[in-house]
């Protein structure tokens, strides 16, 4: 008698085709083979700005190995996947986020890193003396400032990168 072997549906995998087999009478042992394929895709992250590739801005899927701005992984199962950003001195680091993979497609991902904001520097004080309104003293580094200043101007310094 010709039976049909019948592999079930799982999820991320394609199943190995029908396979008929004839049994025969008296036959005590058969012995047959189903292989299942996963299904995969890649993923390809581009970092910006050049100044945070250049800083040793690089990204990690699924904490493997990290990978620099531009690169694939490829053979990636079907899914959601973290992805990870490295350290780059200057600059923050982006959070984590998911990234889903799709089956025979590239799922492209652009992350930008931003600029570290240096800490306020005081670039002048003007009038460089006189009350300010109400009396008040401007005290910095724990020193009163003699005579009391009216305004302060805050600057930001920021590095050439």
């Amino acid at each position: 008698m010709v039976y049909t072997i019948e592999f079930a549906d799982l999820n991320g995998w394609t199943k190995p085709a029908n396979i008929p087999i004839e049994i025969q009478f008296n036959q005590s042992a058969l012995s047959l083979t189903g292989t299942y394929t996963q299904l995969t895709g890649s993923v390809s992250v581009y970092l910006s700005p050049p100044g945070a590739v250049s800083a040793g801005a690089k990204w990690s899927l699924d904490n493997e190995p990290w990978q620099s701005s531009g690169a694939s992984v490829v053979g990636i199962p079907i899914g959601p996947h973290s992805l990870r950003f490295s350290n780059a001195p200057g600059w923050l680091t982006p959070e984590e986020r998911l990234v889903t993979v799709s089956t025979n497609q590239t799922s492209l991902v652009y992350q930008n890193y931003e600029e570290e904001s240096p800490d306020p520097t005081i670039k002048s004080i003007t009038p460089p003396s006189g009350p300010i309104v109400g009396g008040s003293q401007l005290t910095i580094l724990g020193r009163n400032l003699d005579p009391p200043i009216s305004a302060v101007t805050f600057g930001v310094h920021r590095p050439n990168r």
